[in-house]
């Protein structure tokens, strides 16, 4: 086959690893997500956050829909999801 290229549509694709807990997680719970307009309405709520945050996750929110528009070519979106879920850990981590 084609052992030295990297085809463009493989880093899309989920894959799962065998002891990444965290992506068969994800995939699991990306299954049945709410359309984007609903999922943007209710971020709404950003308002109630102090400036520092409001400001990221805006501009989080920006760099995830742009690339979500198109389709994800320069990111597997479970690296983002990762990402996100890694973040999550730290709000949550008793140090």
């Amino acid at each position: 086959g084609n052992a030295g290229t990297t085809d463009t549509a493989d880093r899309t694709k989920v894959k799962p690893k065998k002891n990444d807990a965290i992506t068969s997680e994800v995939i699991s719970e990306t299954n049945n997500e709410p359309p984007i307009g609903e999922v943007l309405q209710n971020m709404k709520s950003l308002d109630e956050l102090p400036t520092d945050l409001q400001e990221a996750f805006e501009q989080l929110k920006v760099a995830i829909l742009n690339h979500k528009v198109t389709n994800f070519k320069e990111v597997d979106p479970q690296r983002i999801i990762h990402f996100l879920t890694t973040m999550k850990q730290i709000v949550l981590s008793s140090d």
